[in-house]
């Protein structure tokens, strides 16, 4: 740390790695700084702020940088989110280490906001919204009147003790055992598991559609194979997902109809364990899947989403003791706003 100033604090700088690189103009040092460029401002909540950016490369032993990095593998981007007086007023300090979360959360804010604007501009369909988990270390510059600095450090990661750790003794014996026996992973596990990293991702619109895609699937396979062990055909059971049109039935009318024909159970059966978790997929997930679809809703709520993996979960758990799947498949709880 620089020695302790008496001059009030000019300004705050965040700063970060993204884990992508931006083909922006390198205007965190003056040096590399055009003459008349003008930095990239922005605001939240009529707070202003400055945001610099600049390309670093990674010493790999000779390899040469990629045209156009999408994963940050070969380069990445700084970014410096500075904030001033305006800032200070709204989140008064007496050491500005106290307000770092405030520092932070608006500094991630306004880096999203300019990231969704670059990607809008250039077509940059990979560039993706960054969270503070994923952020290694955020760097803060206390910068006073008088030019000195009082910067300081955050890890958000943890401090790497953790990379001494090992898989249980059960999960090591499991992928000893996969890798003899030749098993593969489902397919309809690997739709599992996606839904999972987009509400980790905090892509809740898109977990919504996901989970929906992934329940249909799962209930079609099960229904197909109900049907094969009937000794149906492949077309008599084409058949069965049909009208007498050739118009395709929807989920709600293949499990009503099906269901209580292969389970002797009525799905509508609100005294049954069945019926009860039909209702709540037919709440959370089905109906939240058709405003979204249909356009009735344009953003979905963390607890929207956990709701609606939650209720498929459990229908799928309840379906599977009547109407077993060939392949068993998993949800896996993780990210906000969802409890193991």
């Amino acid at each position: 740390m620089s020695k302790e100033s008496t001059s009030p604090i000019k300004n705050v700088i965040v700063q970060f790695d993204l884990p992508f690189v931006l083909r922006l103009v390198d205007s965190v040092n003056q040096e590399t700084t055009p003459e008349s460029y003008e930095q990239y401002t922005t605001g939240i909540n009529n707070i202003p702020a400055m945001i610099r950016f600049e390309k670093k490369l990674r010493d790999l032993g000779g390899v040469q940088i990629a045209t156009e990095d999408r994963r940050g593998l070969l380069n990445y981007s700084v970014v410096q989110v500075w904030f001033d007086k305006h800032f200070f007023e709204k989140y008064p300090f007496g050491n500005y280490r106290e307000r770092s979360n405030e520092f932070i959360e608006a500094a991630i804010i306004l880096t999203n906001h300019f990231l969704d604007s670059y990607r809008d501009a250039t077509s940059s369909f990979w560039i993706r919204p960054i969270k503070r988990s994923e952020l290694a270390a955020i760097r803060f510059i206390g910068l006073h009147h008088d030019g000195s600095q009082d910067p300081f450090t955050l890890g958000s990661l943890g401090t790497g003790l953790g990379l001494g750790a090992l898989i249980t003794k059960d999960e090591d014996k499991r992928i000893r055992e996969r890798l003899t026996s030749g098993e593969r992973t489902d397919e309809l596990q690997r739709l599992a598991y996606v839904v999972t990293d987009l509400f980790d991702k905090e892509e809740f619109w898109s977990a919504a559609l996901s989970i929906e895609i992934f329940f249909e699937a799962k209930v079609a396979r099960i229904l197909r194979q109900a049907f094969q062990k009937e000794d149906l055909s492949e077309n008599e059971i084409d058949e069965k997902f049909e009208y007498s049109n050739a118009t395709p039935r929807s989920i709600t009318n293949l499990l009503k109809t099906y269901v209580p024909e292969l389970t002797g159970v009525s799905i509508d059966d609100s005294s049954h364990s069945l019926g009860q978790s039909f209702e709540n997929w037919c709440m959370y997930a089905r109906n939240l899947r058709n405003d979204v679809a249909h356009g009735k809703i344009l953003s979905v709520l963390p607890s929207q989403a956990h709701k609606a993996i939650l209720a498929v979960d459990n229908f799928l758990k309840e379906l599977e003791i009547l109407t077993p799947d060939i392949c068993s498949t998993h949800i896996i709880y993780r990210g906000k706003g969802v409890s193991p």
